[in-house]
């Protein structure tokens, strides 16, 4: 994982619209929920994200995070990677359309 985001705080809002993941605020308050009642079933936990408040309204953004493991005289190895691009517009003003990998990471 890399020290600093790539965007350091980027409005929910932001993230649905331009990043197009529609999805990103239910599945964060599904993530949250899951946290919070570790010991509650899915499907009822799926319930009580779709009412979780979210007390922020900006997250950090990161474009790229590598999953390494060690290997032998400890050395890095990347086991899987994780890339995300915004939407953006390429030199004759054409819309290059997102493309991403949704993920949550309890820290």
């Amino acid at each position: 994982m890399a020290w600093n985001p790539s965007v350091k705080a980027q409005s929910v809002n932001v993230i649905i619209g331009t990043y197009g993941a529609v999805d990103f605020a239910d599945m964060l308050g599904d993530f949250i929920s899951g946290v919070l009642n570790n010991l509650v079933p899915r499907q009822a936990t799926q319930y009580h994200g779709e009412n979780i408040f979210l007390p922020f309204s900006q997250v950090s953004v990161y474009y790229t995070i590598k999953f390494t493991k060690t290997c032998g005289l400890g050395q890095l190895e990347i086991v899987d990677a994780i890339h995300m691009r915004p939407e953006q517009r390429d030199l004759n003003g054409r819309i290059i359309l997102s493309q991403f990998d949704t993920v949550l990471i309890k820290g």
